[in-house]
């Protein structure tokens, strides 16, 4: 009968086979114990392991080392996603600030961009202008030199712009002679643009203001004046009735052969002497206009002298000459005007004059 040690006592099986002993190894399996016919001590036998107390421990550290392979990925791919969304912010802050390049033969021009037509400037204008004069044709011409003209004065492509967004902007330009095509692009140049379009528009208000302000003056001045149109028109078939029936009193007067009496006499006088004061300033005028005329010949052949004559006599009275000839052919023009009037005046006065010495008994 065998013992099994435990501790410094020995215990003996009672009524029981012996358990086999346990091989014990580094990583070692020992064979399964077949089962005791009898109960030992504690009733069964204890159960026996497959793996040694190295073996135990490997299956733990294999599950670590399998969870440790991803956790060494994560920081790659998160700094590579980290640059793909910087990339891609840096792309988005070019184009919003207008600095991303587009190439020619790209299929979209760049975001944040629009196209508009704006005004030529004066040196532009100057340019062209001069162009045509060495050149010797005009900008408006036909289809072929217009083609030849546009393409002298093409502007740039903008590298925010493909060139057939670019192509389809000049063509679509309404015309060509005054306006040109100017790129937006940004959120700077936008407000800008808006700035200038929201200031053009407040001056334009003030002028639409002005000009709505003249308008009403107008509008007054034309009510006032057809108001006194009407009074004129009141006044002069008044003053025509008056005239009719003042020409029909002389006629009845001078068919009747009756004598004039003392107020038409003295009317008569009057009329005598105003026609007279008239045919002296006729005279006058007259005279004043030969001066003129002289004057003004006498300043053209003057102008045509030496420039030593021209210096000696171009201070004539503390004034020059081109000062002075423009204020005498202002003045012969009102003249010729105040001539014309006093032609009227005399003809008025001799077809009066003739209605009253015809008035006279004979």
């Amino acid at each position: 009968m065998a013992g099994v040690t435990w501790g410094s006592n020995t215990v003996h099986s009672i009524g029981a086979n012996p358990a086999p002993a346990s091989n014990f190894g580094f990583g070692s399996t020992t064979a399964s114990p077949s089962p005791a016919t009898g109960g030992s001590l504690f009733g069964t036998p204890a159960p026996s392991y497959s793996t040694g107390a190295f073996g135990a421990a490997a299956q733990p550290q294999q599950q670590s080392q399998q969870q440790y392979v991803p956790q060494q990925q994560i920081p790659a791919q998160a700094a590579m996603q980290a640059k793909r969304i910087r990339n891609k912010l840096e792309k988005l802050y070019r184009v919003y600030t207008g600095t991303h390049v587009v190439p020619e033969d790209g299929e979209a021009s760049a975001k944040f961009c629009a196209i508009v037509y704006n005004d030529l400037t004066p040196e532009q204008l100057q340019e062209r202008m001069i162009h045509g004069m060495t050149t010797g044709y005009a900008q408006h011409q036909g289809s072929s030199y217009s083609q030849s003209y546009n393409n002298i004065f093409r502007p740039p492509r903008p590298t925010q712009i493909t060139g057939r967004d670019w192509e389809k902007a000049l063509v679509e330009n309404p015309d060509p002679n005054k306006y040109v095509p100017i790129p937006i692009v940004g959120a700077v140049a936008l407000q800008a643009r808006v700035a200038n379009q929201q200031s053009r528009s407040i001056e334009y208000a003030k002028n639409a203001a002005n000009l709505q302000e003249h308008l009403e003056f107008i509008r007054g001045r034309e009510a006032v004046a057809r108001q006194d149109l009407i009074e004129k028109d009141r006044q002069y078939a008044h003053l025509k009735g008056r005239l009719l029936e003042v020409m029909k009193k002389v006629e009845v007067a001078r068919c009747l052969n009756q004598p004039l009496q003392l107020d038409e006499h003295r009317a008569l006088q009057r009329l005598t002497r105003l026609l007279n004061h008239i045919e002296q300033l006729r005279g006058a005028f007259l005279e004043l206009q030969n001066q003129a005329k002289t004057q003004i010949v006498s300043g053209k052949s003057g102008a045509g002298g030496t420039s030593t004559n021209a210096d000696n006599s171009s201070d004539l009275l503390g004034v020059n000459k081109n000062e002075l000839l423009s204020v005498l052919t202002e003045q012969r023009r009102k003249l010729e005007i105040m001539t014309d009037t006093a032609k009227m005046d005399i003809r008025d006065v001799e077809l009066i004059g003739r209605r009253v010495v015809a008035s006279f008994p004979h």
